[in-house]
C-alpha cells in the first residue's frame, strides 16, 4: 500500500519524544519488558519506542546488570525479602563491600522502618511449637484461637531453605549442633527477617550469635 505524499509527508514529519518506556524491541539485544530511554513517537496506540538496532556489547551488558538490579528492588520492595534487597546492594558497583553490606542494610531498613513496614512483619514474634503440652480440648480450642488471630507467614521457600543450609554449615564450623532441622529453619527466618523469637528452647540460645538471631 503507498501513501500518498501528502499522508506521508505528515508522518515523516511527526515529532518524537524522550520517553522511558517498555523496550517492546526498539533496542534489540535487550528484554523486552526492560525499561529503557528512548526515542518514541505518540498514535492512537499510545506511545511506542522507535527501533534503534542493537546496543553495544559493553552497553549491553552495563544495561544487563542494571536491569537485574530493577527486577531485585522491585521484588525485593513488593515481597518485604530481605535476601532480594541484600542481592540488590551486592550487585550496585555504587554499594559498599559484600563483607560490610548486610549491616548496612540493616541500618537503612531500620532507619526506614515506618517507609518500609513490609520488611517488618506486623507480630515481630514467630510462633513455634504452639500446641505442644497442650492438655485438654478446652486448651487447644483457646491457644488456637489466640494463634489464629495473629498474621500468618510462609516461612519456607528456596531462599530460606538455601540460608537454613548455610547457617547449618556455620553452627557445625563453630561447634554447635542443633538438634532439628526445624529450629535451623525457624531461627533463619527470624533473623532474616529481623523477627524476635520467642521459645523455651536452649539450642535457639547457641545458635543466636552466630546467625544474627533476636531472641527475648
Amino acid at each position: 500500500m503507498r501513501f500518498r505524499p501528502s499522508v506521508a509527508a505528515v508522518l515523516r514529519s511527526r515529532p518524537t519524544y524522550i520517553v522511558n518506556v517498555a523496550n517492546q524491541g526498539a533496542i534489540t539485544n535487550l528484554p523486552a519488558t526492560a525499561e529503557v530511554e528512548v526515542e518514541a513517537v505518540t498514535d492512537s496506540s499510545g506511545v511506542r519506542p522507535v527501533v534503534m538496532g542493537e546496543a553495544p556489547t559493553l552497553l549491553k551488558a552495563l544495561l544487563e546488570k542494571r536491569f537485574v538490579w530493577h527486577e531485585l528492588v522491585a521484588d525485593a520492595a513488593v515481597t518485604g525479602d530481605r535476601t532480594k534487597a541484600l542481592q540488590a546492594m551486592l550487585i550496585d558497583e555504587m554499594a559498599i563491600i559484600p563483607e560490610k553490606a548486610r549491616s548496612m542494610l540493616d541500618e537503612l531498613l531500620k532507619a526506614s522502618r515506618d517507609l518500609l513496614p513490609q520488611f517488618f512483619p506486623r507480630t515481630g514474634r514467630v510462633r513455634t511449637s504452639g500446641h505442644q503440652g497442650i492438655r485438654s480440648p478446652r486448651e487447644r480450642g483457646e491457644v488456637s484461637t489466640l494463634l489464629l488471630s495473629l498474621p500468618q507467614f510462609d516461612m519456607v521457600g528456596f531462599t530460606i531453605a538455601e540460608k537454613s543450609a548455610f547457617n547449618y554449615r556455620l553452627l557445625r564450623s563453630k561447634g554447635v549442633t542443633v538438634r532439628k532441622t526445624i529450629d535451623v529453619l525457624i531461627g533463619t527466618f527470624c533473623a532474616e527477617h529481623g523477627l524476635q523469637l520467642i521459645h523455651h528452647d536452649s539450642d535457639f540460645d547457641l545458635m543466636a550469635k552466630h546467625i544474627g538471631l533476636d531472641i527475648v
